[in-house]
């Protein structure tokens, strides 16, 4: 125990004993005083009886108590005194253990930082040796991924040259994990079906659905529906997508196997859409290999992203470029929600060198 503690106890000791002496005297003053009003008060009594010995016997022993009483006050203030002599003493000495203390502690706070900035100086001088490797590797993965994306691009230019489909198939991927906040993706769903029913070309598009998607089931998914645009609603975060496992719970879809899905399963997607919460780094990187993709810049709730999908594929549905089929479905979801909607706002990207205004997923009319 430290030396603070010991005179922090001292005093408190003294201090309960000054009060404890202090009540003493006040108490055993009461009890003199009271025993001398009885003494005079018998004493009275016996100058007016005719038998006047009982009560100057009672009146000697009223006033041997206030004796008493007084002897143990006077005893009383005296160790009050010298308990408050004793607690002034112990007080000192707590003040200058105290200081004592801090400048220990300030000592101890010196060297502390001390250590820690040499710390901090080695961990500089190792990072600055493991940035120079970084910047060799990265500069190898720049000249990989250039030329990687000069030839998506000229791919995608080549199809953008070529008219939209008579007909495309829009499949819908859902995934909502036990472990996580329930999601009515089939309210979701449901909307959409219903605002494509209400467009102009909505024999032109065709609506699947996959519920409850594991991550093993997606290529056989993409290879059996072939898809022109897909759709994906459900739990996601700047990390990943969040799918199911055998027993509902989440299993994650990183962005880097992201990136390898994408490429090995590209084949006739124009568009992804990611409809869950922090997505736009997913949809930046689908953009290295589609032409567009869609993502949210914040979480968005349940509501707005129905009601965002439905009007989506309803300007897609009436032949709209995808920009504003994009820009028709931000305007209907603030319209119904009000301006609060804009939190978890949708994103366009497009591919380098492609402009959103003119990717039509449905052929428009000749008019």
């Amino acid at each position: 125990m430290s030396s603070v503690n010991l005179y922090e106890q001292e005093v408190k000791r003294l201090r309960n004993k000054v009060r404890s002496e202090g009540e003493t005297e006040a108490k055993e003053s009461k009890k003199a005083a009271d025993a001398d009003k009885r003494a005079a008060e018998y004493q009275k009594e016996a100058n007016r009886a005719s038998s006047p010995k009982s009560k100057v016997d009672q009146a000697q022993r009223k006033r041997d108590e206030a004796n008493k009483a007084r002897t143990k006050a006077a005893k009383a203030t005296a160790a009050k005194a010298k308990a408050e002599g004793d607690m002034h003493g112990a007080q000192r000495k707590l003040d200058e253990a105290r200081v004592k203390e801090a400048k220990k502690q300030r000592d101890r706070d010196e060297r502390d930082r001390a250590r820690v900035e040499r710390a901090r100086a080695d961990q500089e001088r190792r990072a600055q040796g493991e940035q120079r490797r970084r910047e060799a590797s990265r500069d190898q993965e720049i000249a990989r991924l250039r030329s990687q994306t000069s030839e998506t691009q000229a791919r995608l230019h080549e199809h953008l040259s070529s008219e939209a489909p008579e007909a495309i198939t829009v499949l819908f991927v859902a995934a909502s994990p036990e472990d996580q906040t329930p999601l009515r993706l089939d309210r979701e769903v449901r909307e959409v079906q219903r605002r494509l029913r209400e467009s102009d070309y909505r024999d032109s598009v065709e609506f699947q659905w996959r519920p409850a998607t594991q991550l093993p089931d997606l290529i056989q998914i993409l290879n059996e529906v072939r898809p022109h645009v897909v759709h994906f609603s459900g739990h996601g975060s700047q990390g990943g997508l969040a799918f199911e496992n055998d027993e509902g719970r989440t299993a994650t879809l990183s962005n880097d196997q992201l990136a390898a899905f994408l490429h090995a399963t590209v084949d006739r997607i124009t568009l992804v859409v990611f409809n869950s919460c922090d997505s736009a780094a997913q949809a930046e990187l689908a953009c290295l290999h589609l032409e567009a993709s869609i993502g949210m810049d914040e979480p968005i709730n349940d509501e707005a992203a129905q009601i965002f999908a439905g009007q989506l594929y309803n300007a897609i549905g009436f032949g709209k470029s995808l920009a504003q089929a994009l820009e028709q479905a931000l305007v209907h979801t603030r319209l119904v929600l009000g301006d609060g909607s804009a939190s978890g706002e949708p994103q366009l990207h497009a591919a380098s060198g492609i402009d959103a205004a003119e990717i039509y997923l449905v052929k428009p009319s000749a008019d």
